[in-house]
């Protein structure tokens, strides 16, 4: 998964990890891109995630921490998630992530694989570069629930 997003032009950085919120922990991919007004970026990600769970070459997973799975962090990425659908999970979850906690996977899980792009300029590893940092965002802005 983290291959294919860096491949989306919205897409300015990726880390590999684990969310979890209770006792239930899936595996992800944070992604960090720019959104300066509108939902298009977040909808073109959400695109580019139904195109990776389509593909036919990748194993199937079914543990539990291989749920389909979306995480949003603003009030316009909620309405942009709506009721996200795909063919692999007809219930994916799909959470706030105020919700939720990050864990972040170790150096040998982070960016294994190369990007296969039409481009040369895909997005970097936030966990390699430290100046990648999401924007703070506004508390009245933040999805809670």
């Amino acid at each position: 998964l983290e291959k294919d997003l860096r491949c989306d032009g919205h897409v300015e950085g990726t880390e590999t990890g684990h969310v979890e919120w209770g006792a239930t922990k899936t595996q992800a991919v944070r992604v960090l891109y720019f959104e300066p007004y509108g939902n298009e970026p977040t909808q073109a990600v959400l695109e580019t995630y139904r195109k990776h769970l389509n593909r036919t070459d990748l194993h199937i997973c079914v543990s539990p921490e291989c749920k389909v799975a979306v995480f949003y962090t603003t009030k316009e990425q909620k309405e942009a998630v709506g009721n996200f659908t795909n063919k692999n999970d007809h219930q994916p979850l799909l959470k706030c992530e105020s919700l939720t906690s990050w864990k972040r996977a170790g150096i040998y899980d982070q960016s294994q694989l190369l990007p296969v792009c039409d481009t040369d300029k895909w997005a970097k590893s936030t966990y390699m570069n430290s100046t990648l940092q999401p924007d703070t965002i506004a508390l009245n802005d933040r999805c809670i629930t």
